[in-house]
């Protein structure tokens, strides 16, 4: 996606696997076309998923989440730093 006024692409990939289907895996945004040797990296985050799996008496429940996040920091297009997130959802007693 671009936005024509201020030339800034996002490129988002989804994932295409159960049960994560059509969550966000990758984020890249940049002041030019995606792919464009020329283009000013501005943004840039991969997404790790885990899953858990909740038991029931008649069959199981999978609920996905982000396991960890990384952001990629940058500034005039040179990478300066990167944050990591992470998260582990907690199910005591089997409730969320």
């Amino acid at each position: 996606m671009t936005d024509d006024a201020s030339g800034i692409a996002t490129y988002t990939q989804y994932r295409h696997d159960f049960p994560y289907l059509a969550e966000a895996s990758a984020v890249h945004r940049s002041h030019g076309a995606f792919g464009d040797a020329n283009a000013e990296t501005l943004a840039r985050s991969e997404i790790e998923h885990g899953r858990k799996t909740l038991s029931h008496a008649a069959d199981d429940t999978v609920f996905p989440y982000v396991a960890a996040r990384t952001e990629f920091l940058y500034e005039g297009g040179a990478h300066i730093g990167t944050a990591v997130t992470t998260a582990t959802p907690d199910f005591g007693g089997g409730v969320l």
